[in-house]
């Protein structure tokens, strides 16, 4: 029996650190996806313009990113959630910098506001302490991306209208995957906390009904005791005190 009371603990602490850990795992897939379409979409632009560069840089990011995903995948099979959270959340900011300092285009204002959001959900769901650096990092960035579309930078690189496709294109598929990955955070923590609450109340049930069983026990024990308790005569229980004074100090009278 105690194994058995051991073994579901512990399936319920499995059960709470998996549900823990499923909004890292898809903000880790989401850096995954995004690298596969950013890859994809470099080495094509290079195939265009018959850059060796731009064609190199496409499986370099993947490739960075694969490896990027197997040291977070091990730090998570070790239980460092935390390192693990910090990583994702700095990597999405540090790749967001570099996209505004690289590229000057109204395209991507909106995927860059969309996506520095992640960095932050990352920093409130694991409580981070590099949260408030996060979120000042998400409002410098803020103010590079109104400056570089006020004036050029000198980090900025050319586009032609092969490479504004091509970026119309990643605007398009990492916002919606972006919109799409944050709802499915935000329904997983939800769901999360709405699971704890109905186990919190059918605790509270469980513990309510067994104190009214406990109630009932002690009232029936209570009038059972009552029951068999021997009654005792008040007239004889009055002359036994006297009767047993007269035979100890009767002989002085």
């Amino acid at each position: 029996m105690q194994l058995e009371s051991s073994s579901g603990g512990f399936n319920v602490r499995q059960t709470k650190r998996l549900t823990h850990l499923a909004p890292l795992q898809v903000l880790v897939m989401g850096i995954t996806i995004n690298s596969l379409f950013v890859g994809a979409s470099l080495l094509v632009l290079g195939y265009i313009e018959r850059s060796i560069p731009i064609a190199i840089s496409g499986p370099l990011i993947i490739l960075l990113a694969f490896a990027f995903r197997t040291l977070i995948q091990y730090w998570i099979n070790q239980s460092k959630i935390t390192r693990s959270a910090t990583a994702v959340a700095f990597a999405y900011m540090a790749a967001l910098f570099t996209v505004t300092l690289l590229i000057r285009d109204p395209l991507i204002v909106p995927l860059i506001i969309i996506q520095s959001v992640l960095p932050i959900l990352a920093g409130v769901l694991y409580d981070l302490r590099f949260t408030p650096a996060l979120m000042l990092a998400a409002i410098v960035l803020y103010f590079l991306l109104l400056i570089g579309l006020l004036t050029p930078l000198p980090t900025h690189l050319p586009l032609d209208n092969d490479a504004r496709i091509i970026l119309l294109l990643n605007s398009l598929f990492l916002g919606t995957e972006r919109v799409m990955n944050t709802y499915r955070v935000m329904y997983l923590v939800f769901a999360e906390q709405a699971n704890e609450s109905q186990s919190r109340l059918e605790m509270l049930r469980v513990l309510e009904s067994d104190l009214r069983l406990r109630n009932v026990q002690l009232e029936h024990a209570a009038k059972n005791f009552g029951r068999s308790e021997p009654r005792q005569d008040p007239v004889s229980a009055t002359h036994e005190p006297r009767a047993a004074f007269s035979a100890q100090y009767g002989h002085w009278y």
